[in-house]
């Protein structure tokens, strides 16, 4: 939805960037502003591979349900829990098909069975579920957010709310500012909780694109970037933050950018082809990056690269 046309022809392809070789690639983990644990790794290698859609190829060769999906909608974001052993999922389900267990957009998977939090979010109208397009689980609670109005019946839950102790609360957002608008991932930076997406939030302060709650309520992470058009995700490597989407910040850069002392700072020659960047993390001392972004516009790869990043020429 946020497409633009950038030349990029005079770029040619950075050699810092590489194509990640065989073997195992990154996955996503509570942090992604550190290095994964292998232990942790291998774990949720395993609770994936168990709890949504189980591929048994060395056994069966073919995929299996776990029980039996779901009805209407489809699930846009999940994280597993390792304190409870759950497995959250977030998205557009309206029930679980074992035991019709109505979730409303919101639930999770203890290993044997599929359960409801509360009465998830609040479903307006006939047709599908409004989206939850993240989800992410924190030391204390479940945190969705989306393109919802309320959840839980609870006000001041439009765009993210907060499962805490069984029950449904607010994030701190007035709903009368925020919905409406399209935030996209959720995910932790330095410990602190950070919300990314393409919106705008007319406070005292106007907060757009990337969000970060701390001890006094919700900021722009950048008071003086606001990541146009769409913040998508954000770590910290070799001691410096990285932000990746599909943005062009104010002094030029494109799509992966480093906070540098004089501001963002772009890496080579940046991503080609004006692409959208999905998700990175830190793994085996590389930055990882995966998006919309193709070789044929002059990158070293579509869709998945890594990059040592450390001379942003």
């Amino acid at each position: 939805p946020y497409a633009r046309k950038v030349d990029h022809a005079e770029y040619e392809c950075d050699p810092a960037w590489c194509i990640p070789a065989g073997g195992a690639g990154p996955v996503r983990g509570t942090n992604a502003s550190t290095n994964l644990d292998p232990g942790a790794m291998i774990q949720q290698i395993i609770v994936l591979l168990m709890c949504i859609s189980v591929c048994t190829s060395d056994v069966l060769g073919q995929w299996t349900s776990v029980a039996g999906g779901f009805g209407y909608g489809e699930v846009r974001d999940l994280h597993y829990s390792m304190t409870e052993h759950r497995l959250y999922v977030a998205g557009q389900m309206n029930y679980a098909r074992q035991d019709s267990v109505v979730l409303n957009g919101v639930g999770y998977w203890d290993g044997q069975h599929w359960h409801a939090m509360g009465s998830g979010i609040t479903h307006p109208n006939l047709g599908l579920v409004p989206p939850a397009q993240a989800v992410f689980v924190t030391d204390s609670s479940v945190v969705i957010a989306g393109q919802f109005q309320k959840v839980g019946e609870v006000l001041n839950t439009a765009a993210v709310a907060v499962w805490q102790a069984g029950a449904w609360g607010t994030a701190g957002l007035d709903s009368a500012a925020v919905y409406g608008t399209m935030p996209v991932r959720l995910d932790t930076l330095d410990g602190t909780l950070q919300l990314f997406g393409g919106f705008t939030w007319n406070f005292a302060d106007t907060i757009e694109n990337w969000a970060q709650q701390n001890a006094s309520g919700w900021c722009q992470y950048d008071p003086l970037e606001p990541f146009e058009p769409c913040g998508g995700a954000a770590c910290r490597f070799q001691g410096e933050v990285y932000a990746a989407g599909n943005f062009e910040t104010l002094n030029g850069v494109y799509d992966v950018a480093r906070q540098g002392s004089n501001g963002w700072e772009q890496l080579g020659p940046g991503l080609l082809g004006d692409p959208v960047v999905q998700d990175m993390l830190v793994f085996d001392d590389l930055l990882w990056v995966c998006g919309d972004y193709l070789a044929a516009a002059g990158n070293v790869a579509s869709g998945l690269m890594a990059c040592g990043c450390q001379d942003s020429t």
